[in-house]
């Protein structure tokens, strides 16, 4: 077990690195971060509190279940953002369709505005069980790293760190995850093709903050191969993307179509990654706009 988690880690660091920009020092503060918390217990409060969207109140979520996916988001910075619940869903149902019953999703959440909180819950029809931790209680007992990359982890049974990443800020931690869950090997990369984009900034214009604001953008494949999407993340749960998930060929394109619901009235401007086989795994839109007031 222990060798597997050490090979599970180690892979982990190479798909980290290889998705970022950072300087070898930033790397190896990566790789140190990664082994410090390689097969590590972590500790559960005695008696958490879950809850329906902060009403209802219900038992921990398969508690037998041979891994569990935690999930840990304090109060620093946009809640919204850094959850993305609409993504965490399909990632659900996803393992859910290919590993049943052996994973549990452990949601702790330290907000530091339990209605607002309320709110993105109900906004993204979350109704999975989550722990209000307002004592920070989790945290406490196993000193998370600041930086929320390292605050999500696939434990085993033994609540034992198998792998540490954000599964829906990263695709390839993703697959990651789903690999170690359901014993199968990761895919191997598809062959890269070109792709054009008919623009790169989706301008939302002026618009009332409490209105569903949306818009599209088309991929062209310029290339020789079929081009796939792999995922879309956005820096905001705020923002979503809907596309077919069928191949594009050689000189044909896409929709991509892009959805806003604004949190609060204010600047828009936002983030969206499209991962595919393209030269570089990714492409970056920008969403702007200006949410007003009523």
């Amino acid at each position: 077990m222990i060798r597997k988690m050490r090979l599970s880690i180690l892979l982990f660091v190479t798909l980290l690195v290889s998705f970022s920009s950072c300087k070898e020092s930033r790397e190896e503060q990566i790789a140190r971060m990664v082994e410090e918390w390689s097969g590590k217990e972590i500790r559960f409060p005695e008696k958490p509190v879950f809850t329906i969207q902060c009403t209802d109140t219900v038992g921990a979520p398969a508690i037998g279940a041979p891994y569990k996916v935690l999930v840990y988001v304090d109060s620093v910075g946009c809640m919204s953002c850094r959850l993305q619940l609409p993504k965490w869903k399909e990632l659900m149902a996803t393992t859910d369709s290919q590993a049943p019953g052996k994973v549990a999703f452990h949601f702790y959440l330290f907000p530091k505005d339990l209605r607002e909180m309320r709110y993105i819950l109900r906004r993204d029809a979350f109704t999975h069980p989550v722990c209000i931790d307002t004592a920070d209680s989790l945290n406490a007992l196993n000193h998370f790293p600041s930086e929320d990359t390292f605050q999500t982890f696939l434990l085993g049974a033994d609540n034992r760190v198998l792998a540490i990443g954000n599964p829906v800020h990263n695709p390839k931690v993703k697959d990651l995850y789903l690999s170690l869950v359901t014993g199968r090997k990761q895919a191997a990369p598809s062959a890269t093709t070109t792709v054009s984009l008919d623009r790169t900034v989706v301008e939302l214009g002026t618009f009332s903050w409490s209105e569903v604001k949306t818009d599209s953008l088309f991929i062209t494949n310029t290339g020789d191969r079929p081009f796939v999407i792999h995922d879309v993340v956005t820096n905001c749960g705020c923002l979503q993307a809907k596309f077919s998930k069928e191949p594009v060929r050689p000189g044909e394109r896409m929709k991509l179509n892009v959805i806003y619901r604004a949190d609060n009235p204010g600047t828009v401007d936002k983030l969206l990654q499209i991962y595919g086989n393209v030269e570089g795994e990714k492409l970056d839109v920008r969403v702007k706009g200006e949410a007003r007031k009523e």
